[in-house]
């Protein structure tokens, strides 16, 4: 019998605690389309990173506290010549961060402004 992604105990804690959350938006409309193939592997990089810079708290992981701007300086100090991924990225997170608002993980005041940056910074990347 094998293990599923949530019960592997080599799957770092914050992408186990994320899985469900991630599974159920990429099940969602609101993923687009595009994005469907990646999300499970691209937005378990954002609960890592969320687990590397932010405490957990009692409502999990703190996807209220994400920076963007902090995101975009570590995406692009590790790849600088990935800027395409990382514009995906942003883009698939802003609408992740949609469907959470949407989802009552995040309330809308909380998941907008991020959303909303991240939008911002992945319309300044170059395609």
């Amino acid at each position: 019998m094998s293990l599923s992604p949530i019960d592997d105990p080599t799957t770092p804690m914050p992408v186990r605690v994320a899985r469900p959350l991630i599974d159920a938006f990429v099940r969602s409309p609101r993923c687009p389309s595009v994005h469907r193939y990646h999300a499970r592997s691209s937005l378990p990089l954002i609960a890592l990173f969320l687990a590397m810079h932010e405490e957990h708290d009692s409502r999990g992981l703190p996807w209220h506290k994400l920076s963007p701007d902090r995101l975009m300086g570590m995406a692009l100090d590790a790849h600088p010549e990935e800027r395409a991924f990382v514009r995906d990225l942003f883009d698939l997170t802003a609408a992740f961060y949609d469907w959470l608002a949407e989802y009552g993980v995040l309330r809308r005041d909380e998941a907008f402004p991020i959303r909303r940056r991240l939008l911002e910074l992945a319309l300044g990347l170059p395609s």
